[in-house]
């Protein structure tokens, strides 16, 4: 989700885009948000937000005729296979002579420490596909599955290692395919919402000793951990998501909040074919380093990305997933009910600074998730992990202490008030 900023510099300013969505499909939710200072202390806010059809976030929606596939990015199947943009070009499959080999995974059986926590890296086969990820932790705890999303790699979790494994949990951060050590397949359909959750489920029945665990992602890791709790919630005791909008309320904010339209122009821009992979890898991957500016990342956690995405597809397989999403492989199987209803616990924790996704994002409708509580953490941006790790730790060791499930017409959640519990 975190866009290469610095691509903008090469595009126009204003950025063509397809048409927003016409009609009148809005988003009605009543949410519980718990705002949490660097102190860790709290204020409870209940407030209901309704965002018609007519208005949203004090913008007029525009009229068009068509659906937009750029609004409806991961919320309803294609019927058919038309141009996806007027502007964009439809991106392509690397030709064949073009095609690297992803070379030997050296990592695996290896130890490394990480933020003071020793790490095992691993691996394990979802059929032809490798998934490489790192664990620690008492493999005989429950499983807490963290899941990244882009332009990152299990890399983003160093800081809850420590936290997570010290609590007792079995800790596994694995890489999603294309992304660094895992397996990098050719072809966009290989990046669908089906395969992708297998991955995730592979993790789950191979390191869970028969158990659910809770799956916590951040970004497009969060879509990822959605999508798991839907499509399997036997597999999934907790979902924790960070700093990503469930994909009703995206697609409802690219039909009609005109800034957040704006802020994920790049979502148009990765359906180009091999220019964006060109533009994230080229003067010693310069955009890549952009997209981190002005963040708490430091050079050494950058050096690490700029290793990770300088392997063969890596920049390939990240952006692959905005390609799939577009051409409707993320959509839910055209049987599932719509909404599908999530009945296990959900938080969502989200950092207010974040500069990718406007705050208002940062909703659960409770026709999804009746058991969810959104936890918002003003000072943090889209990586509230990096930006205050000692509260966001709390904040997470919170979430997986509080597995019982929420009842009640309203959403209500259990504050922090004080720093007891967040370990220096």
């Amino acid at each position: 989700m975190a866009a290469l900023r610095s691509i903008g510099s090469l595009l126009p300013k204003t950025v063509p885009v397809a048409s927003p969505a016409s009609g009148a499909a809005s988003i009605l939710a009543t949410s519980s948000h718990v705002h949490f200072d660097a102190s860790g202390s709290s204020e409870f806010s209940l407030y209901q937000r309704i965002e018609s059809s007519e208005s949203v976030g004090g913008f007029q929606r525009p009229v068009f005729g068509r659906r937009s596939r750029f609004s409806s990015l991961v919320s309803h199947p294609p019927r058919h296979a038309p141009a996806l943009f007027r502007c964009y070009a439809v991106a392509q499959p690397y030709p064949e002579d073009l095609e690297m080999d992803e070379g030997q995974d050296d990592e695996v059986g290896t130890e490394e420490v990480i933020e003071g926590c020793r790490v095992q890296h691993g691996e394990l086969w979802n059929e032809d596909v490798k998934i490489h990820y790192v664990e620690c932790g008492d493999k005989n705890g429950e499983l807490v599955v963290l899941v990244h999303g882009f332009p990152n790699f299990w890399y983003v979790w160093k800081n809850q290692f420590q936290a997570l494994a010290g609590a007792g949990y079995h800790v596994v951060a694995p890489d999603l395919r294309g992304y660094n050590s895992s397996s990098k397949p050719k072809g966009i359909q290989n990046y669908s919402r089906r395969l992708v959750v297998s991955d995730i489920v592979r993790v789950i029945d191979q390191l869970g000793n028969g158990k659910p665990a809770t799956v916590v992602g951040h970004d497009w890791g969060g879509f990822v951990t959605w999508a798991v709790a839907e499509d399997f919630p036997d597999k999934v005791k907790k979902a924790v998501i960070v700093n990503v909008a469930h994909t009703s309320v995206f697609a409802e904010a690219l039909r009609s909040n005109l800034r957040q339209l704006r802020q994920s122009w790049y979502i148009g821009f990765f359906q180009l074919p091999w220019l964006p992979e060109w533009l994230m890898t080229h003067s010693n991957f310069k955009s890549l380093k952009a997209a981190f500016s002005g963040t708490t990342f430091q050079p050494i956690d950058i050096d690490r990305h700029v290793k990770a995405y300088g392997k063969a597809g890596a920049a390939e397989g990240g952006i692959n997933y905005y390609r799939a999403a577009m051409r409707g492989h993320w959509a839910p199987a055209p049987s599932a009910p719509r909404p599908i209803r999530v009945e296990l616990p959900v938080d969502l924790i989200w950092g207010e600074l974040d500069r990718y996704l406007r705050k208002e994002l940062a909703v659960i409708p409770k026709a999804i998730a009746p058991n969810a509580v959104v936890k918002l953490l003003p000072h943090c941006s889209h990586w509230p992990m990096w930006d205050d790790p000692k509260l966001f730790n709390a904040l997470l060791l919170e979430s997986l202490s509080s597995q019982r499930a929420i009842s009640g017409d309203r959403v209500q959640s259990a504050a922090i008030t004080s720093n007891e519990g967040m370990a220096d």
